[in-house]
């Protein structure tokens, strides 16, 4: 059974008492730009080493970290770390890191204590979703140090909405279903002249889950439902912190169904959704 997938929704980097600073902005760029869920309305960063400290005004729990519309994986960069504190980084913990040699991408990230990142080849700047074990903290920072200018468009921090069952059947692996539209051109006599990329994303998808405890659907899925009527989620579908994740908006929602009516009834629920992977 697949169940490691999760939504993250929950952000503090859009929340109003949240306050952003920065190390290394360009100039006429703000870090104020990553205080919403639009990839285009990015901050971009200076070569050399950088940071950006998200001040939740008081602790917070999160458990998942997600960085989409970046270009941190092709840059120069050989390390990005994800760090936390109580105390304004007089002291902190390391909750994620990310070491980038070329190509060759390795690391490790607080889950179970520590999990590693196994060695792999990333040529693209993919959607970075990572799973962490819950913490609480008041002061978080993305430091990373790259050798050209380096955008961002979107960073999250919160807590991630968990499926109460997992699912596997007709599940689509978003890396494995990019979706890539094109324009063929060709000449008068017809020869093939090359193409052009309209847009590239990864196929909609739908995700469909029954017999769900009436507590999970009124608790859990309706605020999740809620934000995702507005704003885009990030979608992971598994313990893989560098691929298979996926920047989404949702294009539609199945009813709600109850089965019963009273009591620790079942009900289902459904969420379409198209999105990028990098």
């Amino acid at each position: 059974m697949f169940d490691f997938a999760f939504f993250g929704y929950d952000n503090l980097f859009t929340q109003d008492a949240s306050t952003l600073s920065a190390v290394g902005v360009t100039s006429g760029f703000s870090v104020n730009s990553l205080k919403n869920w639009q990839a285009w309305d990015y901050c971009q960063f200076n070569a050399g080493s950088n940071s950006i400290t998200i001040d939740c005004i008081s602790a917070q729990d999160i458990d998942y970290f997600a960085i989409a519309g970046h270009e941190l994986l092709n840059t120069g960069a050989t390390t990005i770390t994800l760090k936390a504190s109580a105390d304004g980084f007089a002291t902190n913990i390391t909750l994620a890191t990310i070491n980038i040699s070329g190509t060759t991408f390795t690391g490790s990230y607080a889950l179970d204590t520590s999990t590693s990142i196994p060695s792999q080849t990333i040529t693209s700047n993919n959607v970075i979703v990572i799973k962490l074990d819950s913490v609480n903290y008041r002061y978080f920072k993305l430091e990373f140090n790259n050798t050209s200018e380096c955008k961002i468009g979107i960073i999250s921090i919160g807590q991630r909405m968990e499926f109460e069952l997992g699912f596997y059947q007709n599940s689509q692996p978003p890396v494995l279903n990019e979706d890539v539209v094109v324009t063929n051109n060709k000449s008068e006599s017809g020869i093939y002249l090359g193409r052009s990329v309209v847009r590239t994303g990864a196929k909609q998808q739908t995700i469909n889950i029954d017999s769900l405890s009436h507590n999970w659907i009124y608790n859990t899925w309706l605020p999740f439902k809620a934000h995702a009527e507005i704003y885009p989620f990030f979608y992971s579908w598994g313990n893989t912190p560098l691929f298979n994740n996926q920047l989404c908006y949702q294009t539609a929602f199945a009813p709600v169904k109850l089965k019963d009516r009273i009591g620790t009834g079942h009900g289902s629920v459904g969420v379409t959704f198209e999105g990028v992977i990098k």
